[in-house]
């Protein structure tokens, strides 16, 4: 299990604020477990990383290209400027998986570095479902038209009849990372909820 309270970047004494105050009560999580909390800050760390790499890429063939150190750093500053208005702008940066016990619901939500929290996603559950993780395979093509795999693995729900719903899926740079993640997940949230969590 990832995480069992609350996260800091949920603010101390924030509650989780619905677009219709009509279901406040049924919206409030302060009775679930949360298997899996993501902050806007991790989540960006990678584009972050990123920024710091080019930057430190162009400043090292600025000097040899003779384009000047001057050009280069503009060149920076707006690349910075640009992903950083994109950072910001993200709303799906930070992701919350919680499971409330008591009304057999698993709660999934989101919320950037601007924005409050949003729910995405509530999906009831019975005794008689199980969690299973789900291999998505799908073509994309690059900018030079070139063909390759783009493999997500998907957290879902089924019931006996074979239908599902997907709680949550996870796709990145390692294949073997995203899986172990999904399934690390999917197994913590079968637990919770005291549902099977099956391989196949």
């Amino acid at each position: 299990m990832e995480n069992n309270t609350q996260e800091n970047w949920w603010s101390k004494g924030e509650e989780d604020q619905p677009e219709s105050q009509g279901i406040a009560d049924e919206f409030s999580h302060e009775s679930s477990v949360i298997v899996y909390n993501k902050s806007p800050l991790a989540a960006s760390l990678p584009w972050l990383g990123i920024l710091a790499f080019s930057t430190l890429l162009i400043q090292a063939q600025a000097p040899a290209s003779g384009g000047g150190f001057f050009v280069a750093n503009c060149f920076n500053l707006f690349f910075a400027i640009v992903l950083l208005l994109v950072l910001i702008s993200n709303e799906n940066l930070g992701g919350r998986i919680s499971v409330d016990t008591g009304k057999s619901r698993i709660w999934v939500g989101h919320r950037g570095f601007r924005t409050d929290f949003k729910q995405k996603l509530c999906i009831e559950y019975g005794n008689s479902d199980h969690i299973k993780i789900f291999t998505r395979k799908e073509t994309v093509v690059d900018s030079d038209g070139d063909h390759g795999i783009a493999t997500t693995y998907e957290i879902r729900r089924y019931q006996i009849g074979g239908s599902h719903d997907t709680i949550f899926g996870f796709n990145g740079f390692s294949n073997t990372l995203s899986k172990m993640k999904a399934v690390r997940i999917g197994k913590s949230i079968a637990r919770v909820a005291g549902l099977d969590y099956r391989k196949k």
